[in-house]
């Protein structure tokens, strides 16, 4: 069995589509078309964990890496976002699924003061959105009457 070599754009391309969530089934279409071989599943795992693109086991997306959305995680807590609300701006922003969930786990491992402060302000976060309720429930109780 002889084994087609993966040229330059192939692996540019496989780069791009993994880390934009691309299926590996359809990586692998695309890739085999670039270098004109057929390409697996198996191929394409292997390849993208040897070049350091995947680690672990075989999945069908790619997984965020934390450390590469602690700062943008940061600058959402200065904002005073909520958890939710960062896993929004998070997928709309990076084009990748991110869930409260994974916001949750991260802000955990990053710790530290930026942290604690957010935290902190809970409470006011909290109340801003409830003032923001209350006064879209009495215009439209005004509009009603």
């Amino acid at each position: 069995m002889s084994r087609t070599p993966w040229s330059r754009p192939a692996l540019n391309a496989l780069e791009l589509l993994y880390t934009s969530g691309w299926l590996l089934e359809a990586i692998a279409l695309h890739c085999g078309a670039i270098d004109g071989c057929e390409r697996t599943r198996g191929a394409i795992f292997a390849k993208a964990r040897a070049i350091g693109l995947k680690q672990g086991r075989i999945g069908g997306r790619y997984r965020a890496r934390g450390d590469r959305y602690d700062d943008d995680l940061r600058e959402m807590m200065s904002l005073d976002f909520s958890q939710s609300r960062m896993a929004r701006e998070l997928q709309a922003q990076h084009r990748l699924p991110f869930s409260q969930a994974w916001v949750v786990r991260r802000m955990d491992r990053i710790g530290g003061p930026e942290v604690a402060a957010w935290r902190r302000r809970a409470s006011k976060r909290r109340s801003e959105v409830m003032l923001k309720r209350n006064a879209r429930e009495r215009a439209l109780r005004r509009a009603a009457a």
